[in-house]
Parts: C-alpha cells; structure tokens; sequence
C-alpha cells in the first residue's frame, strides 16, 4: 500500500488485491486535511508482479515530483484485508535528495569527493563527466545514467517569468536540475548499483561543507554524514553484496578526511 502528499495537499494512493492483476490507485486533495478523492486509475497488467511494478514505477515518479509518504491509515481508504505486496523493485530504487539550501562551491566539494571514490574506484566502470564549469555531474554505468547539478544559466534565461515564479515557489525544478538559488529535488535511481557509493560520496562532500539536504528513498537505505560507509549501513545493498570488496577500498580513502559533525538520514520501504 501507498499514499504519499505534496505540499499543496494532493495526494496519490494505491494498492493491489491479492489474486489479481490490477493495481487501484486514486488521486485526489486533501480540503481541510481531509482526503478527497477526484480520480480513480486502474492499472490492468499481465501479472500480479507486473501490476505491483506499475504501481511502483507511479509512485517512484510521484516522489520525484515532491509526494512524501504518508501512512495509508491517513488516506482513509477501505482495502481489502488480503494485498498483493513485494519489495520496492530493485530495478526502481533510489534516493530523493531534497536540497534546501547548496552553494556551487559546497556542489563543486560534494563533486570533488565524489572524484576522489572515482579514482579508487576506476575498476568499475562507471564514466563520469561534468559540465557547464563543475556545476552539473553525469555518472554511467553501462545503460543507467544519473544525471544532477544547477539549472544552466542559458536555460533558465529562456525561461518565462511565470514559469521561473512557479518553479521558485515550489522550490524545485524538473529534469535533476537545481534552481539558481541552490534549491531543488534530486531523484538519484541509483538501483542499488556502484553508483550509490558516487551518490553517498557526493552528498558527504557537499553537507559536510554546509549544504542542507533532506533524504529519503525507495528502499531501507542509511547515511552518516561523518561515514556513508559503514559496513553495517550497506549490506543490504546489492552492491555490497556482488563487491563488498568495494567498501574496503572506499574506507581507506575516508580514514584521510577527518570526522566532524554528523546527521543521520533513514528511509524505509512503505510497502507494508
């Protein structure tokens, strides 16, 4: 079961009955806190497990666009007792870094520690490149790319002065990109791969030089500021479990940065 809300209060909920292969969902606003539903979507799909990644691959796109999950109780939907459930799909998972405050000086930080995992890490893989004087970062491995960094200047100039208010008050742009201000959401679908020790690399760099940064994310998944590292935060993750010879070499190269102030963020699976 899902339910996840936006700021503005709407709202997207969803579930699946055992023995079928048709995923509910509704959308809806909530008007004085209470949830109002205005649409009903059915997603009919070949399978129970294919109806359950397409509900998933909604909710994944709902997060990316600012839903936060919700408990379902709150949605007040009645359910049937007996639910299809399964994991988040590996092939969906990620992490939703919610900016609310990042210099390009604290980003060029986060993307020099991430250049520094990539050298230790040169084994892997994974091509990286930069852009527009370090102020936007792409990763790739094999087919997947996470792409992030700061609005170019040359698109946002083109944009319209109502188009730059909307998007300056909902605090965010599409796209991965960050708004001038140092604003936005990153959807980093990380898949469990490499690329999460990239993604834990830079978020360390770029917090650990001021940046504010709220995560969350599809799957259990656990960040310490001061060691994003630590064995017992990652192995559960199916990188750890194909490379765990990865993190060694990754906690050799953080023994060189001392350890100051920490913040721990969590996140949980919310299909139960």
């Amino acid at each position: 079961m899902f339910y996840v809300v936006n700021p503005k209060g709407s709202f997207l909920a969803g579930f699946l009955p055992a023995g079928t292969r048709e995923s509910i969902m509704f959308e809806g606003q909530l008007v004085q806190g209470e949830p109002k539903i205005t649409k009903r979507l059915e997603g009919a799909a070949s399978s129970s497990h294919d109806a359950w990644e397409y509900m998933c691959e909604m909710i994944s796109e709902a997060r990316a666009d600012g839903y936060l999950d919700t408990a379902f109780t709150a949605s007040k939907l009645q359910v049937p007792a007996d639910l299809h459930l399964e994991e988040f799909p590996l092939v969906l998972r990620g992490v939703y870094a919610r900016v609310k405050t990042m210099t390009k000086d604290q980003f060029a930080t986060g993307l020099a520690r991430l250049r520094a995992v990539h050298e230790v890490l040169s084994h892997a893989d994974v091509q990286l490149q930069s852009y527009d004087d370090d102020k936007f970062v792409e990763m790739r491995l094999g087919a997947q790319i996470i792409r992030f960094g700061f609005v170019p200047e040359r698109l946002w100039e083109i944009m319209t002065t109502k188009a730059k208010e909307l998007c300056e008050n909902r605090g965010m742009l599409d796209d991965n990109y960050l708004l001038p201000d140092g604003r936005g959401l990153l959807h980093l679908r990380t898949r469990e791969t490499i690329l999460d020790v990239y993604v834990r690399a830079f978020l360390q760099g770029a917090i650990r030089a001021g940046a504010v940064v709220e995560l969350t994310s599809d799957h259990n998944w656990r960040f310490l500021e001061s060691n994003p590292f630590i064995a017992a935060d990652v192995k559960y993750l199916q990188w750890y479990q194909d490379h765990p010879e990865v993190l060694s070499s990754v906690l050799k190269l953080d023994q060189t940065i001392p350890v100051q102030a920490t913040q721990v963020f969590s996140a949980v699976d919310f299909y139960c």
